[in-house]
């Protein structure tokens, strides 16, 4: 099997372009208040790759390894339609004393009198479509050096507020540049699945919502421009991650003429999920930034995967996501999967059912809430058949299959779950998909 690996293409995102729009953000010919000696122009990429290996047999995989393969998205929904960049700065400035808004006042605590722990510096919101004109290049944002920064990569934030209580929203661009940054006010949203525990049904075009997507990089650091060289600083690339699950079914049968699948259920599902991901762990590892022990890349050059296959660039190659929380009044609940024409006709040999659905990520028999431990087998789909014998008699018969080999249920996933009537089985593939890759046909939808 062979690893194919694949250069990433930048995105420059700058407001100026005729076609993007963008808000959220100071005004250019508004003066900083720091010397211009003091700023940095900050560049980097939100990358990723196509598909990362070929191969003429997929091997049932959940769990990382260097054979694993990752998945491309299925339709436009499953690109970028916004992006929204924001980053924070310390509440303190590399001298120690609270750092100044645009007209240079201090941003200071009125109820403390102290500095706040985090301050916006930038919050920028693209909109991509036919007209625009995108180059591609690196982003390039002016900051502030000698800090630690956070860097949050939110895209399609406009589905978050589709499955919302009337009056209920969420805005981004309230995150004004100069203000405070409540602690974990990004990170506590929470998305809740729709009807019947659906997060999006994308089955027709006209209630059809874009796959919310996001990352949030720490301590990203920042050099102070000491030399002229410094002024010019390059970190990442970034990657980011669909906050949903979808399904889709290969069935074996060799029962010939006669046999109709009348449902299918999937035993347990979550009726919420955060928008960003919650201590979530990847394998290979995220890359960090930080001012000692970088191993993402801070100068734009490459490193390699400390998986011991040097052919994998972490950069470049999807990610398994092995440990992550959801909210802690999540539900579980069963789901079960309906048919045009009221049932699926298996007189084929095999037969694949790919829905556009998409769940929230489940943690379903893992500890949280106060739930003990399953046995390492929670998840198991239950198929409603009807043999029809001519036009009269129809038996209706159950077959409950465990999915032993699906342990976790994470965002940025397809569950393909592959059904053997024929001996009764059903084995899983949990395939990531790669991240987004940023060119007009992969990755950025245009109107």
């Amino acid at each position: 099997m062979t690893l194919k690996r694949f250069g990433h293409i930048a995105l420059c995102l700058l407001a100026g372009l005729t076609g993007i729009s963008c808000d959220g953000d100071r005004n250019a010919d508004t003066p900083d208040p720091i010397p211009a000696e003091k700023m940095v122009n900050l560049t980097f990429s939100v990358v990723a790759p196509d598909a990362v290996r070929q191969s003429e047999s997929r091997a049932l995989v959940t769990t990382p390894d260097k054979d694993n393969y990752f998945e491309r998205e299925a339709s436009k929904y499953e690109k970028i339609h916004t992006l929204r960049i924001i980053i924070l700065r310390p509440g303190t400035d590399f001298q120690g004393k609270p750092v100044k808004d645009s007209d240079g006042n201090e941003i200071i605590n009125p109820d403390t009198n102290k500095p706040y722990d985090k301050v916006v510096e930038h919050n920028r919101f693209f909109t991509f479509n036919e007209n625009g004109v995108v180059r591609y290049d690196d982003m390039n944002i002016k900051v502030h050096g000698g800090e630690n920064k956070t860097i949050y990569i939110l895209a399609n934030e406009e589905s978050i507020n589709a499955n919302l209580p009337a009056g209920e929203t969420v805005n981004l661009s309230s995150l004004t540049p100069d203000s405070p940054y409540t602690a974990d006010y990004i990170e506590n949203i929470q998305i809740p699945a729709g009807t019947n525990d659906i997060l999006y049904d994308n089955t027709n075009e006209s209630g059809a919502h874009y796959i919310p997507m996001s990352e949030v990089y720490r301590d990203v650091y920042i050099e102070m421009p000491e030399t002229p060289e410094l002024r010019e600083q390059k970190v990442g690339p970034f990657f980011i991650t669909r906050a949903a699950v979808k399904f889709s079914f290969n069935i074996k049968s060799d029962y010939g003429e006669g046999l109709y699948l009348k449902s299918l259920t999937f035993n347990s599902l979550a009726d919420r999920e955060y928008f960003l991901p919650k201590s979530t762990v990847y394998s290979p590892a995220k890359p960090t930034f930080h001012k000692d022990g970088n191993s993402g890349s801070t100068d734009g050059s490459k490193k390699t995967s400390d998986t011991g296959d040097t052919s994998i660039d972490p950069d470049l190659s999807g990610r398994f996501i092995t440990k992550y929380d959801i909210p802690e009044d999540a539900k579980h609940s069963p789901f079960t999967f309906k048919f045009d024409g009221d049932s699926v006709d298996l007189k084929d040999k095999t037969k694949q059912i790919s829905l556009p659905i998409y769940f929230c990520e489940s943690k379903f028999g893992l500890p949280f809430n106060g739930q003990p431990e399953a046995d390492g087998k929670p998840y198991s789909v239950e198929l409603v058949l009807h043999t029809k014998f001519g036009d009269q008699t129809i038996v209706a018969t159950s077959e409950k299959l465990t999915l032993d080999n699906l342990p976790i249920l994470p965002r940025n996933t397809h569950v393909k779950i592959n059904i053997d009537l024929v001996v009764n089985k059903a084995t899983v593939e949990l395939v990531p998909y790669t991240g987004i890759k940023l060119e007009p046909d992969f990755g950025i939808d245009r109107k």
